[in-house]
């Protein structure tokens, strides 16, 4: 419809394509920020579950290692179930990253001791 109403309106015409290319412009550039903000606001609550679920998952390696001490301590597991248990648990529990605590690695240790 450009070149229709160059011809019909002439400079008005040409003002009015050039107007309505910007408004479509303006949206485009609307909708790609709101894509980008709401891509940034899942990523944060990705980011925010995945943290709450490390520390999670860190406190109850800690709560199954005191749990296997208590047990060993009063006598309910014997040093070989307890090693047992821990090697069964190690084989599930991915191997920590360098630099990151590992209570059953330290578990396992001490009972092999």
């Amino acid at each position: 419809m450009g070149w229709g109403k160059y011809a019909l309106l002439g400079q008005l015409g040409n003002r009015l394509d050039l107007d309505e290319a910007d408004r479509k412009l303006k949206r485009m550039r609307v909708k790609s920020q709101q894509r980008r903000i709401t891509q940034i606001s899942r990523d944060e609550a990705q980011d925010d579950r995945l943290f709450a679920l490390e520390r999670e998952n860190d406190e109850m390696k800690l709560l199954f290692m005191e749990l296997m001490n208590v047990l060993a301590d009063r006598g309910v597991l014997g040093e070989q179930e307890t090693v047992e248990i821990v090697k069964r648990v190690e084989s599930v529990v991915p191997d920590p990253i360098d630099g990151e605590d590992d209570p059953l690695g330290d578990l396992a240790a001490a009972l092999s001791d």
